[in-house]
């Protein structure tokens, strides 16, 4: 009976530890060689002294008194061990994002100074992008993106999506090296285009552009001194999965360095056969180009070249653009583009395959068959926060004429200004005319850009 007694009284004692611990002597003499020792597993709580203040060194312990205090120091060490290990890993990831991505809300209104565009009004609209980077091996990689594109406004009964979420919004990217080959597989949508303007307000937004992956595969590598690329593409397939049309592409670049007033160029050759099916043999469509890119300066860059979708002219385009940073020592950045397509560069039979194959415009449109197109666009830091931007472009028939049914002109101005580190207001005012429909139309656009 006195042994369960004492049992009881010396386990109670422990979880009373911080108020006994808190008597300075335990009737220990000052100057004992023990003293320091005894204070301390009295203050971490594994052991403590009896009720009346004292620790009674010199008595013996019995066994239930050492269970119960190695069963407080276990415990204690376990908290320790867990809280060390919370700290090492939040140490590890304190740095690192779960995700990274932009969130972009927008006001726009239509047509606020002119009549014959459409209706006045205005448009909600948002858009948001997350991406994740997966490390997957020592040299691999898998990036995974969401993109709500135009889905945050656009509303016409068959929205971009055509309410297949998953195949439209996500892509992913999966990057590997084996033997000095770097392999890039990828599972996406494909570019998507803004086809619609249900509210009326804003014609110049169709045709718009949201760059997406295409599903497939790609190979490149160096060897020697020219990079070589090359890989097979699903232009379209449906939500079955099953590949309708496919592209194979190959491209070679060489890289020439201080050839007489240049600092380096660049010589690219692509070839591509598109066929329906997998490498199917009917319809099918095989077409060249050769690009060259001119390093003039550290500040400015040119690029030429010229696509061939056949033998006849009316199947080639021929393109150049000039881009200059930092002009004259101002902080003005500027480019210059121009493009000329042939009436069938891209083929019939792929149209809507091949509908970027041409590039795009300053508003990320597409340039299209039988078209002369123009464009400029600069921007300039106006103080530590606030940059000024402006793009244009002027679209013409293929006799150079800004008239019905392919002439348009479309001009945009605006101003940025920096709220946070993350955080940028964004003000944009846009006119477009487009002789197709006759009229003009402008957008005033309104939106903040966060991103995390």
């Amino acid at each position: 009976m006195m042994k369960s007694l004492f049992v009881i009284i010396f386990v109670f004692s422990i979880f009373i530890a911080p108020v006994i611990a808190e008597a300075e002597t335990l009737g220990i003499p000052k100057g004992h060689w023990a003293l320091s020792s005894v204070e301390e597993m009295v203050k971490m709580g594994v052991m403590s002294g009896y009720p009346d203040g004292t620790f009674r060194g010199n008595q013996k312990i019995t066994r239930y008194e050492t269970a119960a205090s190695l069963d407080r120091l276990a415990k204690i060490l376990k908290e320790k061990i867990a809280a060390l290990k919370k700290e090492k890993f939040i140490a590890r990831h304190s740095g690192e994002k779960w995700f990274e991505g932009s969130f972009l809300s927008e006001l726009r209104l239509g047509n606020l100074f002119t009549q014959k565009g459409g209706i006045f009004g205005g448009i909600a609209n948002y858009r948001l992008k997350l991406s994740k980077n997966l490390n997957i091996g020592r040299e691999a990689n898998m990036i995974i993106n969401f993109d709500t594109m135009d889905y945050g406004y656009m509303d016409d009964g068959a929205t971009i999506t055509d309410g297949l979420l998953a195949t439209k919004l996500l892509d992913i990217e999966t990057n590997m090296k084996v033997g000095g080959i770097d392999l890039k597989l990828t599972y996406g949508p494909g570019p998507k285009t803004h086809e619609a303007d249900p509210a009326g307000i804003s014609p110049s937004e169709l045709g718009v552009t949201y760059i997406r992956p295409y599903t497939g595969f790609q190979a490149s590598g160096t060897i020697n001194d020219l990079y070589l690329s090359g890989g097979l593409i699903a232009l379209g397939h449906p939500a079955s999965g099953r590949i309708q049309t496919s592209q194979l592409t190959a491209s070679v670049m060489k890289s020439i360095y201080n050839i007489a007033l240049l600092k380096k160029l660049d010589i690219v050759l692509m070839a591509d056969y598109v066929s329906s099916g997998i490498l199917g043999s009917s319809p099918k469509d095989i077409r060249g180009a050769i690009a060259m890119r001119a390093t003039l300066s550290n500040k400015t860059e040119a690029v030429w070249g010229i696509g061939l979708g056949g033998t006849k002219q009316s199947n080639w385009l021929v393109g150049a653009e000039l881009e200059m940073d930092d002009l004259f020592g101002s902080e003005l950045n500027a480019s210059i583009q121009v493009y000329k397509i042939g009436s069938q560069f891209i083929t019939s039979e792929f149209a809507a395959e091949e509908m970027f194959f041409a590039g795009f415009d300053n508003f990320m449109r597409p340039l299209e068959n039988g078209t002369a197109n123009i464009g400029a666009k600069a921007s300039k830091s106006l103080t530590k926060k606030l940059k000024i931007e402006g793009k244009g472009d002027i679209r013409l028939n293929g006799d150079y004429k800004l008239e019905s049914p392919k002439g348009r002109i479309t001009l945009e101005g605006g101003l940025e200004y920096a709220l946070s580190a993350s955080s940028t207001l964004k003000g944009r005012y846009r006119i477009n005319q487009d002789k197709a429909f006759g009229g003009t139309s402008d957008l005033f656009i309104l939106g903040v850009l966060n991103t995390f």
